[in-house]
């Protein structure tokens, strides 16, 4: 088990090393974020896309757990720390944040898209998931 446990790990920070290298040469991408609550356990799911040679990636990024409740703070903490840790410059390469319309996503002064739309550059748009909408 313990075997399975280090490779699990090691393929794990080499998918990561290749994301952050991509995202280090490419002009944009953008983010689409939900929230949810499987067993008790909540979670931030983070999906990123970007446009190599002509294809459009869409890739599950991260699904990381949240120890509080669902406060835009606490969410807005966790990504951007993420997101730091991942590409350095995110803030002026991220043109779109697409996630559900709770308050604790779109509120005026605390949700996590409302947060990172203020320190993108402008033209960051926000955008409502087409799948939340229908529901």
């Amino acid at each position: 088990m313990r075997k399975v446990i280090t490779y699990t790990r090691f393929v794990c920070a080499m998918a990561y090393q290749m994301i952050a290298d991509v995202l280090k040469s490419v002009w944009a991408f953008s983010i689409a974020m939900d929230c949810g609550n499987k067993s008790d356990n909540l979670y931030l799911d983070v999906q990123i896309r970007f446009c190599v040679n002509e294809v459009l990636y869409n890739l599950h990024l991260v699904a990381l757990p949240m120890r509080e409740h669902h406060t835009g703070q606490y969410r807005f903490t966790i990504i951007s720390d993420y997101l730091d840790a991942l590409c350095k410059d995110w803030r002026t390469k991220l043109i779109d944040i697409t996630s559900d319309r709770t308050s604790s996503m779109t509120g005026h002064r605390s949700g996590i898209v409302t947060r990172l739309h203020q320190i993108s550059l402008p033209g960051c748009y926000r955008v409502w998931c087409a799948a939340h909408q229908m529901d």
